[in-house]
C-alpha cells in the first residue's frame, strides 16, 4: 500500500525562495571540515554545507543545477541546499582566490556569518595529508579493513605541507582582514571533543538563531559517522618531524596568520631549498 505524500505535497515541500541567511565555514585542508559538515547536515537545520565553489568536487551538482552563470548556480543552492532558510557552504582559500580573481567576489559579500576552521597542530595537519596523499585515503570510508599502509618519513614533503597549510592561514587572515570581518574561529582539536549539541548551539549562537540548536541538555543530535584514520604511523612521523625542526615549529607558533612563508624562508634558506618554494 502506497501511503507516501501528493506529488503536490511533495513539491510544495521544496523550497522555491532563496535562504534568507548564508554563513561560510572558511577552513584550511585536513582540519575537520567534511566531519564537520556532515554533523551540521545531520541536524536538518543548518543546511547541507558542502564545499560548492571546490570545480572538481561539485560538477555533478553543477551539471544538476542547470544554471547558465555563477550567480544562477549560486541562487539554486540558496534556493536546494537550505534548511528553513539558512543556507550554508564550505571553502579553502583557493577557493576564494578563484572566486575574486574571475569576478565572483559579490557572491562572498552575501555570507552574512563567518566561521574559520583550523587546527592548532599544524605539524599534525601536515602528516595527516601528507599521509592521505600517500595511501589515497582520505576519509575513514575510504579505509580498507586493518591498517593502513605505512608511510616513509619524508622531511621536505612534510616540511613543504606545511608551509602551504601556511601560506593558506595567510591568505584567509588577509582575506578577513581587507572585509574587515571578524569570523568565529574554530578549532579542530575542540570541536571535535564536543558533542554534536554543542556545536549546534556554537552555530545557532553564532548566526544570531538560537532555536536552531537543542534547547535542554536532554536532547541530543546526531554526530557524523566519520572517523580519524591516524595511526601509530601518523604519530610517529609527528614526533620525528617536531624533534628535527624546532626552528620551524617555534617560527610558526609564533607568527601563523601573520608572516608569508617568503619572510620564513629568507630568514631559514635551508627550506626554501628543500621544499623548493
Amino acid at each position: 500500500m502506497d501511503n507516501s505524500s501528493t506529488w503536490q505535497d511533495i513539491f510544495s515541500a521544496v523550497p522555491s525562495i532563496p535562504a534568507a541567511h548564508t554563513y561560510c565555514i572558511a577552513f584550511t585542508p585536513r582540519s575537520g571540515s567534511t566531519w564537520l559538515g556532515d554533523t551540521l547536515k545531520r541536524s536538518e537545520n543548518f543546511g547541507d554545507p558542502k564545499e560548492y565553489f571546490n570545480v572538481e568536487a561539485a560538477r555533478y551538482i553543477i551539471s544538476h543545477s542547470k544554471a547558465s552563470s555563477l550567480p544562477e548556480y549560486y541562487d539554486y543552492l540558496k534556493t536546494v541546499r537550505q534548511s528553513n532558510g539558512l543556507f550554508g557552504f564550505e571553502v579553502a582559500h583557493q577557493h576564494i582566490a578563484k572566486l575574486v580573481k574571475e569576478g565572483f567576489a559579490g557572491l562572498l559579500d552575501d555570507v552574512d556569518s563567518w566561521f574559520c576552521l583550523r587546527r592548532k597542530d599544524f605539524v599534525a595537519q601536515a602528516v595527516s595529508r601528507y599521509r592521505a596523499s600517500h595511501t589515497g585515503v582520505y576519509h575513514s570510508y575510504q579505509k580498507q579493513q586493518g591498517a593502513l599502509e605505512e608511510t616513509p618519513y619524508k622531511q621536505e614533503k612534510i616540511a613543504r605541507i606545511a608551509l602551504n597549510l601556511m601560506a593558506a592561514e595567510f591568505s584567509l587572515q588577509k582575506f578577513f582582514a581587507e572585509r574587515e570581518v571578524r569570523p568565529k574561529e574554530l578549532w579542530y582539536e575542540e570541536i571535535t571533543t564536543l558533542p554534536p549539541s554543542r556545536i549546534l548551539q556554537i552555530f545557532a549562537e553564532e548566526i544570531g538563531q538560537p532555536e536552531r540548536a537543542p534547547q535542554d541538555s536532554t536532547e541530543t543530535a546526531e554526530a557524523s559517522q566519520l572517523e580519524k584514520v591516524s595511526d601509530s604511523n601518523s604519530e610517529a612521523l609527528i614526533s620525528q618531524f617536531k624533534e628535527q625542526n624546532q626552528v620551524f615549529i617555534d617560527y610558526w607558533d609564533e607568527h601563523r596568520g601573520q608572516k608569508t612563508i617568503g619572510q620564513f624562508c629568507s630568514k631559514h634558506p635551508i627550506y626554501a631549498i628543500k621544499t623548493q618554494i
